[in-house]
């Protein structure tokens, strides 16, 4: 009886623990958002066809390369100033305000004008603005301001509902799409998409003022912000190098090949990307301590990351496994357009468990203050994928942009744990010996 109590007692202890709570609360709202965004996927995928499918892909993804510019860093930034003082907070919601609004304004127009040359003709320029609006300002203000705001401050369960309910307004458009029209296309979708998104991210904001109050702007502080996006530039450039590597070659097979592959192709990584979200939980939950434990250098986000470690390569290769034992049930949800998803799941199988060594590795590199190490790592490997993706995909359509995908993640994963270690290692040399405990 004792012995049941102690482990009773145990567990009760462990699931009161801060990274602990706040992992479950990040799970929660992402592994719930998963049922509605498959969900949504499958009502989509059947109503545009993978020609329509392809389509919406392609302007996502272009859209998606450049929205973490949106933000300028300003998200991480805030994270990282609160998280040692959080007297600070308003001030710098306010600059990270100012930011978001100019930036993600500039970047809808210049979008818009490049993708009229980058996507087929075919494509409605009126579906491509909304989508680039929803995506680049709407996306923005949910995730890099609202949620960023309560992580900051360590509200992880607002943070968490603020992005289950961004999904479940996309879930009840995809729902209207399916059910409340007969020949849907991309234009269609893209009004639908528009209006959740933007709805969503009104209502954050909102929430946010409600619970932390305005945001304040000192003109002492707000002349931080050249040398603050300066500093966060190297937030954007690494978040876009990473999407370069997940997104570009979607867009580069609308272009380069047929929208059909690219609709496939898509509905593959999509799956992927969703046997990821319980990796994205952990450490979006443990973000802001990296932050923390690297004020002592790369040794104490190393001494972190180390606790972290075996559960992310655990879980990666649980997800490995399973994509490629769960491959063949695809086509008979999404129809018997997608047979071939079956190959382009079981080839990309390997990406979560790449993703989930290079993240901790990533975040132990940020919260050391090696941000721009990160970021040169990510765009290095974002290059040599579009590199490959030019020379595969005319070759071998989404078989190259998966070999594009998988050659550029696995340099990613070799850099960055080299960079970890050169770091380590200079830290060990100019420290005292008796200091450092491997």
């Amino acid at each position: 009886m004792y012995f049941f109590k102690s482990i009773a007692q145990r567990i009760r202890g462990i699931l009161q623990g801060t990274i602990v709570r706040n992992t479950l609360w990040m799970l929660l709202a992402k592994m719930s958002s998963v049922f509605m965004q498959a969900a949504s996927f499958v009502l989509i995928a059947r109503s545009l066809g993978t020609e329509d499918y392809g389509t919406f892909i392609g302007i996502t993804a272009l859209g998606a390369i450049v929205v973490p510019f949106a933000s300028l860093g300003s998200g991480d930034l805030l994270i990282k100033y609160t998280s040692k003082d959080r007297s600070s907070f308003q001030e710098y919601l306010g600059n990270a305000l100012i930011t978001v609004l100019i930036a993600s304004f500039t970047l809808i127009l210049i979008t818009f004008f490049v993708a009229q040359t980058l996507l087929p003709n075919t494509i409605s320029p009126r579906a491509v603005l909304l989508i680039l609006i929803a995506d680049i300002l709407g996306l923005t203000l949910t995730f890099d301001t609202t949620v960023k705001a309560f992580l900051a401050v360590d509200l992880v369960k607002r943070a968490a509902q603020i992005q289950m309910s961004l999904t479940f307004c996309k879930f009840v458009a995809a729902i209207i799409l399916a059910t409340g029209f007969q020949n849907p296309n991309t234009l269609t979708w893209a009004g639908l998409y528009f209006t959740s998104t933007i709805l969503a991210a009104v209502t954050a904001v909102l929430l946010l003022f409600r619970l932390l109050g305005l945001p304040q702007f000192n003109r002492e502080r707000l002349k931080t912000i050249p040398a603050d996006i300066r500093q966060g530039v190297h937030f954007s450039i690494s978040l876009s190098a990473d999407i370069i590597n997940s997104n570009l070659d979607k867009m580069m097979l609308a272009s380069l090949s047929t929208l059909q592959a690219t609709g496939l192709y898509a509905a593959g990584y999509r799956l992927i990307d969703v046997s990821c979200v319980p990796i994205f939980s952990m450490l979006a939950a443990t973000y802001s301590k990296f932050f923390q434990h690297g004020a002592a250098g790369i040794k104490g986000s190393l001494k972190f990351a180390k606790q972290l470690l075996p559960t992310a390569a655990g879980y990666g290769m649980i997800s490995l496994l399973g994509c490629l034992i769960f491959a063949p049930v695809v086509p008979s949800l999404l129809g018997n357009d997608y047979l071939n998803v079956v190959n382009v799941l079981r080839w990309l199988a390997p990406v979560p468990f790449l993703i989930s060594l290079q993240m901790i590795a990533g975040d132990t590199l940020t919260g050391a203050g090696f941000q721009p190490i990160r970021s040169k790592i990510q765009v290095a490997a974002a290059v040599i994928n579009v590199v490959l993706n030019l020379y595969l995909i005319p070759l071998y359509s989404w078989k190259g942009a998966i070999w594009a995908t998988l050659t550029s993640e696995v340099l990613k994963l070799i850099g960055l744990w080299l960079s970890v270690a050169f770091c380590y290692r200079r830290h060990l040399n100019s420290s005292q010996p008796d200091e450092i405990q491997i």
